[in-house]
């Protein structure tokens, strides 16, 4: 996904739109992950492949719906299950894409398409700003400052 999606504002949506501290960010950073396992525990993969056509289009739609519920709620237990059924749909549109990816893909191309597939599908856990923040205060031999970073990247 294109620069972290919904989850990328978490923090800034958790302080100024809706109030709440720690304590409300931690459960907004779970609740895709809850909606993923919960869905994922429940799952059963169709033989048909016109079902999984189906299931796709609607879990590509409902990821649509869920990220404009999450952008315009102002209650956190509405973000709360809107977040759930984001991540919920957004495991069903992973699922699909790869096993159809290594179900249509040949022999002899199977490494090949798996690695470039899991190198563009790969989660980003950082934010590139600290990768570079960080390659900068090693260079410049600040550490365990904080601003250190800031200050070597600038020059």
């Amino acid at each position: 996904m294109l620069l972290g999606g919904a989850t990328a504002l978490l923090p800034i949506y958790a302080r100024d739109i809706l109030m709440i501290g720690p304590w409300g960010l931690g459960l907004l950073r779970t609740a895709p992950a809850v909606g993923a396992l919960t869905l994922v525990a429940l799952f059963r993969p169709a033989s048909d492949p016109a079902p999984r056509r189906r299931i796709m289009f609607a879990a590509v739609a409902t990821f649509g719906i869920a990220t404009v519920v999450f952008g315009l709620s102002h209650w956190f237990w509405l973000s709360f299950a809107a977040l759930v059924f984001l991540g919920a749909s957004d495991v069903v549109s992973v699922v699909i894409r790869s096993s159809l990816v290594a179900i249509l893909t040949p022999d002899v191309m199977r490494g090949r398409v798996n690695a470039v597939n899991s190198l563009s599908s790969a989660p980003q856990t950082k934010p590139a700003s600290s990768n570079r923040r960080y390659r900068s205060a090693a260079r410049s031999g600040r550490r365990g400052r904080a601003g250190a970073s800031e200050r070597s990247w600038s020059r």
